[in-house]
């Protein structure tokens, strides 16, 4: 109540709750185009969703015991509260993990047996230190399908270091497209700059526009007629709109990384001659890991589609150090030279055979 009464007698007064409303609306209005805003998934599961709704149903068996015998009611309301809040959206998960815990501590304190007491202890130590260490060991992020890997550092495959490089090495100022989850990066980084893209939009409507021309060419070239962009970043993921442009005479790379590429117009950078095989697909990066494995993947399959064999001996010389190279770089290579008999692929190829996963 303290709390309520609080955000009532601040300067915003009951602004503040028009505020919260508005958000409420906006995120149900972009529920669609942001998979942290859905439900959390009943079905299928992948483990962390299962020790989700696993401690939900607990928490709301405690709740229902703790309302029905009038005990601990004060924890039992803010179980409530996290089984409410958690289940709304993905992004919300945590806070039942957050209010509930004092409930599911009065459960701790109302076991009757010393030696219930002892095996709920060692099993929530036992709990910690297997998570503790599977997150020092790479562990965790594999399993629950991160884009991160551990330790204090920037992912390329999260934002977009190397592009945010190439533009200040070269003075750039002007209008960006980019993805919504690179905007904020470039924000930070950048002056001078004008950004189409970034995750905290306020407007649905045009926030629905910038997410169709992430993915679909004939909504990218409507926005640009309007707004005119001198820069499109677009994610290597997006195929479409990277043949698009590939082939669209108007614009021509100038920078490629593992997941990005950076085109620019023809017109205006005439320098550019748009050869993928001049750029790096490969910084060091965990190809275990799933985001970048993918990212090799996919521009060697777009090497493939587009019949380019240079890039795709750049990609396997940028691959030459890695201590473990995707099966499906692999096959892709050894098809591409068993189908044109390129036997320079092959010969490259031949190191990384003991290395396959």
């Amino acid at each position: 109540a303290g709390l309520l009464a609080t955000t009532l007698i601040s300067p915003f007064g009951y602004h503040n709750w028009e505020s919260v409303w508005y958000y409420v609306q906006l995120g149900r209005g972009l529920r669609e185009l942001n998979h942290e805003l859905f439900m959390p998934a009943i079905w299928p599961l992948y483990w962390p969703t299962t020790v989700f709704w696993l401690a939900w149903l607990a928490t709301l068996a405690l709740v229902v015991r703790s309302l029905a015998y009038r005990i601990e009611i004060v924890p039992a309301l803010l179980g409530l509260a996290g089984l409410f809040l958690g289940g709304q959206a993905i992004r919300n998960m945590p806070l039942l993990f957050l209010l509930a815990p004092l409930l599911w501590r009065s459960f701790d304190f109302s076991l009757k047996s010393a030696r219930l007491n002892v095996i709920n202890a060692a099993a929530g130590a036992v709990t910690g230190a297997v998570l503790s260490v599977s997150v020092v060991l790479g562990l965790y992020h594999g399993w629950v399908g991160a884009l991160s890997t551990f330790g204090v550092h920037l992912e390329w495959a999260s934002y977009p270091i190397g592009v945010v490089e190439f533009l200040k090495k070269g003075g750039f100022r002007g209008k960006i497209f980019a993805d919504s989850y690179d905007g904020g990066y470039l924000e930070f980084n950048m002056d001078n700059i004008q950004i189409a893209g970034d995750s905290y939009f306020s407007d649905p409507v045009q926030t629905k526009r910038f997410f169709a021309a992430i993915k679909d060419p004939s909504a990218l070239l409507q926005l640009n007629n309007q707004m005119n962009f001198d820069v499109l970043i677009i994610n290597i993921e997006n195929d479409n709109m990277m043949d698009m442009l590939l082939s669209n005479p108007e614009w021509v790379v100038a920078f490629a990384d593992s997941h990005r590429t950076v085109f620019v117009r023809q017109l205006t950078n005439p320098f550019y001659n748009g050869d993928l095989a001049q750029f790096t697909f490969y910084h060091g990066e965990d190809l275990r890991n799933w985001t970048y494995e993918f990212g090799v993947v996919s521009w060697m399959a777009l090497a493939y589609r587009l019949k380019r064999p240079a890039v795709m001996k750049k990609i396997l010389s940028d691959l030459a150090p890695a201590p473990a190279i995707p099966s499906t770089v692999f096959r892709i290579a050894l098809k591409y030279s068993a189908d044109h008999k390129d036997e320079e692929m092959v010969r490259m190829l031949a190191p990384f055979k003991d290395r396959v996963f």
